[in-house]
């Protein structure tokens, strides 16, 4: 998520609630790493990638 925030710009506070927006439309979904627990991923849902023109 830092990094993410980092690469768009905007603070991990901003970036959080995006985030929280975008899975409960579905669009995303957030993932621990399994090696690191403290590293979160995030993932493009199957319905988000059809919802990009």
């Amino acid at each position: 998520m830092s990094q993410l925030a980092e690469v768009t710009g905007i603070s991990r506070a901003q970036l959080t609630r995006l985030i929280a927006v975008l899975e409960k439309r579905n669009l995303v979904e957030r993932r621990h790493n399994a090696d690191n627990r403290r590293v979160v991923n995030v993932y493009g849902t199957e319905h988000g990638k059809k919802s990009n023109p």
